[in-house]
């Protein structure tokens, strides 16, 4: 898993569970964070690392046909009118 917030990789997020009542009756609710940060924002599959500057590639990015990656900070695309 990875986390947005502090980049970090890891197996397990850490859990924890809020239980309250819902109309009378008890109930549960399941969370995850990163063990690290304790952020919940935590996608599972670690994002490419970008082939120019090495930064991981958490927003848009692109791929090569040779499976290279590059970060929205190391590419422009242009128009041909330009």
């Amino acid at each position: 898993m990875f986390c947005l917030n502090c980049m970090s990789v890891f197996e397990e997020p850490s859990r924890y569970e809020q239980k309250s009542e819902f109309w009378g009756a008890p109930c549960s609710e399941t969370f995850y964070s990163c063990p690290y940060c304790n952020s919940d924002d935590i996608i599972e599959k670690e994002p490419p690392k970008c082939d120019c500057c090495g930064d991981y590639c958490t927003e848009e990015f692109v791929e090569t046909k040779d499976h290279s990656y590059f970060c929205n900070n190391c590419y422009t695309i242009k128009d041909i009118e330009e």
